[in-house]
């Protein structure tokens, strides 16, 4: 009995060894597997914040642009170089911190400033997982002059009165040099908001307000519009002109028959607290010139200004304009596109047109009536707050005017214009 039992404790013996051995050698089999299992488990751990800190990043960039356009950016440290906010722990909807970011903004107050977001992940310990994005932003430019008449709170057209189109890329307007883009247009939506009355025309479109009715564009005693009758599709920006800084200051321009002789040339740029041209007085503008009036400007009976051939004229009104009749503006070239006549910021008083001369060249009023009198061509384009038309004018717009350089506004809102992930070393 003895030497059974010694035998069975034998055998257990050497099954304890066996079990050890089997076990040491499923250790040193499965160690490297559980070093990359916990590997993975790791990297996807980082992969998973990584993206995370991506959205992160991302939802930086939506609150830079949202405050930029519809917010108050001054409230963030810095200055107009550089704006920077963080947000510590923003939290998902149920309340867990998520992480952190960190937003930058260079040149807030530009028309291109660059956004930096960060968004921080915690990993390991105090180490992060970081992403960040850097994205150019920009502003929309709308055209001026996209219409031949444009008024902001609406259109009256009289009898007889007509509005159509040319290219003066194409040449002179007339012959095969008269097409059918005199386009009108309102932001309005009331019921007559456009009106066109006793056989008044017009050779393009005509668009009410953005989700207003067509059938409330009134067209009286056979007046006709030729294109289609429509809405716009979304407001009309309107917007103020700024006036150039950093004009030479001139003070008062006069010029009269009695002391002056009647005849002036301007060749230079300059801004002027009044501008008065006498009666059967000639300005002639050689050269590229802008002329800013804060006060106002005035031509009497026969006045005129002449812009020379390969010249251009714009002047900024920031005070009253008065016109009267028979003085006009005359250029050698008959090109719309060099002559603007803008009212700025201030300029609230009703402009009426009187001279009986042709006109080339586009009004810009957008806090103001524009009243243009009876039996004179306009060759360019007209825009204001509201724009009255009187019986036997007609208009000619010029579809060089929207492509033309200098011609657009920027629109108060920004939009991504570029972006890319800014990567580390």
């Amino acid at each position: 009995m003895k030497k059974i039992h010694e035998t069975n404790q034998g055998e257990k013996g050497v099954v304890l060894v066996i079990s050890l051995l089997v076990t040491v050698a499923l250790l040193i089999l499965i160690t490297p597997f559980l070093f990359k299992l916990s590997g993975e488990y790791r990297n996807t751990d980082r992969t998973f914040k990584s993206v995370a800190a991506l959205n992160l990043a991302e939802a930086g960039v939506e609150r830079a642009i949202w405050e930029l356009n519809y917010g108050d950016i001054s409230t963030w440290t810095g200055d107009s170089t550089t704006r920077t906010l963080t947000m510590s722990s923003v939290q998902t909807s149920e309340g867990d911190a998520v992480g952190d970011i960190v937003i930058s903004i260079s040149n807030p107050e530009s028309s291109s400033p660059v956004v930096e977001s960060t968004g921080k992940i915690l990993f390991r310990n105090s180490d992060t997982v970081d992403r960040t994005l850097s994205v150019e932003l920009a502003k929309d430019l709308a055209p001026i002059f996209d219409n031949a008449l444009f008024g902001n709170s609406g259109i009256t057209m009289a009898g007889n009165s007509f509005v159509d189109s040319f290219d003066s890329r194409d040449g002179i307007y007339g012959g095969d040099n008269i097409g059918s883009n005199g386009h009108i247009a309102t932001n309005n939506t009331s019921y007559g908001c456009i009106t066109l009355e006793n056989l008044a025309t017009v050779f393009g479109d005509a668009k009410i307000g953005e989700n207003g009715d067509p059938d409330d564009i009134l067209l009286l005693n056979s007046a006709v519009v030729h294109g289609d009758k429509s809405a716009l599709s979304a407001s009309k920006p309107i917007l103020p002109i700024p006036i150039p800084e950093g004009l030479v200051f001139k003070g008062n321009y006069s010029l009269d028959v009695p002391t002056k002789g009647g005849i002036d040339t301007i060749s230079e740029s300059g801004e002027y607290s009044s501008f008065f041209i006498d009666e059967n007085s000639t300005v002639t503008i050689d050269g590229d010139v802008i002329l800013t009036v804060t006060g106002e400007f005035s031509m009497a009976k026969n006045a005129e200004i002449c812009i020379l051939e390969g010249s251009s004229l714009q002047i900024y009104m920031g005070g009253t304009f008065i016109q009267d009749k028979d003085s006009g503006f005359n250029a050698s070239t008959d090109d719309p596109t060099a002559l603007f006549l803008y009212g700025a910021e201030g300029f609230t008083s009703e402009m009426t047109w009187y001279s009986n001369s042709d006109f080339y060249g586009s009004i810009y009023l957008p806090s103001s009536t524009f009243n243009l009198q009876s039996n004179i061509d306009i060759y360019g384009a007209m825009s204001a707050n509201y724009v009255i038309v009187a019986s036997n004018a007609r208009i000619h717009y010029d579809f060089a005017l929207l492509d033309a350089d200098g011609l657009k506004l920027e629109l108060s809102n920004y939009y991504v214009k570029s972006w890319h992930e800014k990567l580390f070393p």
